[in-house]
């Protein structure tokens, strides 16, 4: 497929080989595929290989990368403030992937400039599925009003195939711009949910990061349960967490009104998924804990002591950083910087790295994120004058395979080490360090 003598299915401009953004077209284009996704008034994308011509697709392989703009800035300018930091001692400040990752941010940039902002800040507040919805709000004017009364709800129906799987997709538009003329009760039901004053409020109580193909086909089957749709009717805000409760076999014989309030105020600080963890572990290492009041209270004290836990040390994490990072890393693996990243990381991926803050703050580790070529957790560890990795592990501490394993390490590598001796990264931060730092 030579790019000199292809051009794109609408406009019949050549596509050139990489990202790019122009004439209101964004462009990803490889030796055996392209993919060409075009902005609002009509989005739409195409796809292209060389075993096919053109082919429209409702699937966009950015949707994943479509957050909201000031996290889409947040992250170009990274890579910029990078460059610009570098471009003195060298004529290459970027690693060439660092270049490709810049690309690629600046052509999603330019597509999601074409979109009213608002837009793109509401539905970039999701996790998956992003792009069906900003389709159908750029042709359908009468689901703007749905978004702003019910974001999750808008959300369920621009992915409709998700809970009506014997519906067909080729004629989506027409679905959804006939439902978007029901009231919501009737596209609740359409849906699945209960179709009721009750559902529809709870749905408007979601916050948009909770809402999940998984997590949303679980809550249509709890809401069933009259006292599970009660209880959570009365809160007023629904997390993840909470929903994570709702539908798991044995926590959601617990779930009680002061219970399910608790849940969502441990969401204050993020850590509620931590908090979750540790009910289901209390809930499974007791099998005699039977639904009632002597198990409510158990189960409240056990989220007030995580709770409190978590407030200190989030207190204390919040305005303390790490030793500058050995590696800068890159868009898909992170260094983290603070406790509470160290944190965050320990809660997504279910293992015990949030207990090495005291190693990483006195320069003996250092622990990135890394969001591929897989998901994982990596940890660099300074022995004889050298940063070697000792760990890459995945989600409960899977083992990753030694050929991925060697790839992110050397991806990390190629970036380059930064500025400061190892001695001078410690001694900025050993003078604050704080036993109060340890967590475990």
């Amino acid at each position: 497929m030579e790019s000199t003598l292809t051009f794109d299915p609408i406009g019949n401009n050549p596509v050139d080989l990489g990202y790019s953004f122009s004439a209101n077209r964004y462009c990803h284009a490889t030796k055996n595929r392209i993919e060409i996704a075009y902005g609002w008034p009509n989005p739409q994308v195409w796809v292209k290989t060389p075993s096919t011509g053109w082919v429209q697709s409702n699937h966009f392989s950015a949707d994943a990368r479509l957050n909201s703009m000031e996290d889409l800035r947040e992250s170009h300018g990274r890579l910029y403030g990078i460059a610009m930091q570098g471009i003195e001692q060298t004529p290459h400040p970027l690693s060439r992937k660092q270049i490709v990752q810049f690309a690629r941010l600046e052509a999603i940039l330019g597509l999601m400039r074409t979109f009213p902002s608002a837009w793109v800040d509401q539905v970039g507040a999701f996790r998956e599925r992003r792009w069906p919805v900003l389709c159908m709000l750029a042709k359908i004017p009468s689901l703007e009003d749905l978004l702003a009364s019910n974001p999750v709800l808008t959300w369920a129906l621009c992915n409709y195939p998700i809970f009506r799987s014997g519906v067909q997709q080729h004629n989506s538009l027409n679905v959804v711009q006939h439902m978007a003329q029901e009231n919501q009760h009737s596209i609740l039901a359409w849906l699945g949910f209960p179709g009721n004053v009750t559902c529809r409020r709870i749905l408007q109580r979601i916050v948009p990061f909770a809402a999940t193909s998984t997590q949303l086909l679980g809550l249509r089957q709890a809401l069933k349960d009259a006292d599970m749709e009660k209880i959570l009717s009365h809160q007023k805000k629904i997390t993840a967490a909470l929903i994570e409760m709702a539908v798991d076999p044995c926590l959601k014989l617990h779930m009680t009104p002061r219970i399910a309030s608790a849940i969502v105020q441990s969401a204050k600080f993020h850590f509620s998924e931590r908090v979750i963890a540790v009910l289901r572990q209390v809930v499974k290492n007791d099998p005699n804990l039977r639904p009632g009041k002597a198990a409510e209270q158990r189960l409240l004290k056990v989220i007030e002591a995580q709770s409190m836990d978590l407030y200190d040390y989030w207190m204390i994490a919040e305005s303390f950083e790490f030793p500058k990072e050995p590696y800068p890393g890159n868009e898909v693996i992170v260094p983290l910087r603070t406790p509470f990243a160290l944190m965050e990381e320990g809660l997504a991926m279910r293992h015990c790295v949030g207990s090495y803050a005291t190693e990483v703050a006195a320069g003996k580790l250092y622990v990135y994120a890394v969001y591929s070529p897989v998901r994982a957790t990596l940890c660099l560890q300074y022995t004889q004058g050298a940063w070697t990795p000792v760990e890459v592990a995945g989600i409960e501490n899977q083992s990753i395979c030694t050929a991925t394993a060697a790839q992110i390490t050397q991806d990390l590598y190629s970036g380059g080490m930064t500025n400061n001796s190892h001695d001078d990264l410690v001694s900025t931060t050993q003078s604050n360090m704080t036993t109060h730092l340890e967590f475990t």
